[in-house]
Formats: C-alpha cells, structure tokens, sequence
C-alpha cells in the first residue's frame, strides 16, 4: 500500500522564490525534484541584485496536480545576471558616419562632438568618451569627437603698398 500512496497524484501548492538569491541548495530545499522540474531563464538588468530571482512561473502558492516522478510541475524561474557590458574599441581615425553606426549595432547611444584639429583630417574619430579600452554597459552614451580639420582663422592685413619698410614693420 506505502508503493500505491507514493504513485498516487496528488495536488501540491507552489512555493516562492521570487526576491531571493538563486542558490542550488535554496532550489534543493523548496523544489523536491520528485515533484518539481526547474527551468531557468536569465535577463541582464542592473536593477537587480546578480543572481536573484526577479519572477516565476507559475506564481506562488498556485497549486498543480502531480504524480510523483511521472507528471511533474515546471517551474521557470528568471533570474538576474550582471548587466550586460560592451568594451570600447579605439575609434581613432576612423570616419565617423561609421564609428557611430557601429556603436549603434553595437547597442550603444552615440554623440557626436565636431571640433577642430590640425592633426587629423576633417571627419574622422580624435577620441572617444568613455576612453577607448573601457566598458560600458548597453544603452550607455558615448561621445565621439570628430575633426573638423585645421581652424582657418582669417586676419586683415594691413595695406603696405606706398610704404616705406620702417612704417611697415610698424604696422605689423
């Protein structure tokens, strides 16, 4: 008769563990294997702590009818991981149109900065904040400085013509 109870189904209540920290012993000690299959599903969200479970399915204190090791109750449990990070590659020299399309495929918000500078052509990359080498998580902004070239500064020279070479030294 102990065989036929224990083959018998039988109706169980979910437990919770939403809020917790995923740990196999805490699994172990509320999901009796005999009883239960657990599934895991993983979300990269900083809003939570690493490694907690942020949701279940089915609910807390659902019940299921199960038949011990035969038809079993799934529960799905999502769980946190570290926010998903991306390193910044270096940029410098690279035509801007482009560097910002990659940071976008990448997942990244670009931002673009125009200023001038002798060393590099107009259009491409000086540097990038974050600095190239850090890493950032998905979604952040990164600025992109881009060239505009050398600063042409315009100034008015004054009329030499007619003068004597100490007046225009004077002038100058």
């Amino acid at each position: 008769l102990d065989q036929q109870e224990k083959n018998q189904a039988k109706t169980i209540t979910v437990p919770g563990i939403v809020g917790e920290v995923c740990s196999s012993e805490r699994i172990a000690e509320l999901f009796d294997p005999t009883y239960y299959n657990v599934k895991y599903e993983y979300i990269h969200d900083d809003s939570y702590p690493e490694n907690t479970v942020v949701d279940q399915t089915p609910k807390r204190g659902e019940t299921r009818k199960v038949q011990p090791n035969k038809t079993k109750c799934t529960v799905t449990l999502t769980v946190s991981t570290a926010a998903l990070t991306i390193r910044i590659p270096d940029f410098t020299i690279e035509e801007h149109r482009s560097v910002r399309q990659r940071l976008i495929d990448m997942g990244l918000e670009a931002e673009e900065v125009k200023e001038y500078n002798p060393n590099f052509g107009s259009g491409l990359v000086i540097r990038t904040e974050p600095i190239a080498g850090t890493n950032v998580k998905m979604g952040s902004k990164v600025t992109v400085y881009v060239s505009r070239g050398a600063e042409f500064i315009m100034t008015q020279v004054p009329q030499f013509v007619g003068l004597q070479a100490s007046q225009a030294y004077r002038l100058m």
